[in-house]
């Protein structure tokens, strides 16, 4: 499910590329405008770092335990 989802987003966005590069730009600087400002990451690289490698140890980890133990056929659906 996850990975059709993303599927769906890279062809979007691979068309985009090709197609309307310009597009791009424009959702580039809207991101950067409402989403995300970099400026506040570089002050704080190591702390969002370290978030980043926890949550994806955690997400590792869970991924393992529903595989290894049969948890719920909603998680395996999921991942």
């Amino acid at each position: 499910m996850i990975f059709q989802g993303l599927g769906v987003v890279f062809v979007v966005f691979g068309l985009l590329f090709l197609i309307n590069p310009d597009t791009i730009v424009r959702l580039d600087q809207w991101g950067r405008k409402v989403l995300f400002n970099g400026e506040d990451m570089t002050k704080n690289n190591k702390k969002a770092g370290l978030f980043l490698l926890l949550a994806g140890g955690l997400m590792f980890l869970f991924a393992h335990w529903v595989q290894q133990w049969n948890l719920s056929e909603f998680f395996k659906k999921l991942l």
